[in-house]
């Protein structure tokens, strides 16, 4: 079996098991019902409030939250399910006595929820349509964000046996994706760079120094960009060792 027929078996088995389990399925159109949603709703609430606030101002905090970091974070436990699926099943064990080597698998199940955290970012923050960001800023957000996706697919793998102790750490990973965003814009400077050690919140920070119109996109970009691909080859090397242990 060459290389190349391996992969597609993956994807083919990939599908079927999407296709039988709606609850993966649900994760991978979610993103867009969100960005469906903003649109349609945050008008109408900023509307409802403008006596009260203007939630204008806090258009880049709602991009930042519910398209730049839910969505990789979405895709990643999409992905995240289909390795524990493949534990419970042995697959992992059964193709290490395969010709298709471990690190090919590896950078498969990562490129999966990489790529469709990047298309689904690109589309969903213009379908959002809260704000107007060049497309070149678009594209580096989209690229960084995309990173958490596999960050949280391993997490899954690394940190739960199975199934079941997947769906309590779903709770643990939508606490932090949810609260650490809002939390750290409501937070000063430089407290704020606490909430760092989260891979996500870089980016997310690089949505709110665009929409305010400040210098130091590219600075948050490249820290980002950093700390998302060092978080990512712990857990890549994590991996490895539950692999072949």
């Amino acid at each position: 079996m060459t290389v190349s027929k391996a992969i597609k078996g993956l994807g083919m088995t990939d599908l079927k098991t999407i296709q039988r389990d709606s609850f993966l399925g649900y994760l991978i159109i979610l993103p867009i019902v969100y960005a469906l949603l903003i649109r349609w709703l945050t008008p109408l609430a900023a509307d409802a409030f403008v006596n009260f606030f203007d939630l204008t101002l806090y258009y880049p905090l709602i991009v930042s939250f519910v398209i730049v970091v839910i969505t990789p974070m979405l895709m990643g436990t999409a992905i995240g399910f289909l390795l524990l699926d493949e534990r419970d099943e042995r697959t992992l064990t059964a193709l290490l006595v395969t010709p298709l080597p471990l690190t090919v698998y590896l950078l498969y199940r990562i490129a999966i929820p990489t790529i469709l955290s990047v298309l689904l970012t690109l589309i969903n923050i213009p379908i959002a349509g809260l704000v107007d960001f060049p497309f070149w800023s678009v594209v580096a957000i989209a690229l960084v964000a995309a990173l958490s996706a596999p960050i949280v697919a391993l997490f899954f793998f690394c940190f739960a046996e199975n199934k079941v102790q997947g769906f309590g750490l779903l709770k643990a990973i939508g606490t932090v994706g949810f609260l650490i965003p809002i939390a750290a814009y409501f937070i000063p400077e430089p407290w704020q760079y606490g909430m760092g050690i989260f891979p996500h919140y870089w980016v997310a920070k690089t949505v709110w120094i665009l929409g305010a119109g400040e210098a130091g996109f590219w600075l948050y970009w490249l820290v980002g960009l950093a700390v998302n691909l060092v978080t990512l080859k712990l857990f890549v090397d994590r991996f490895e060792q539950i692999a072949y242990r």
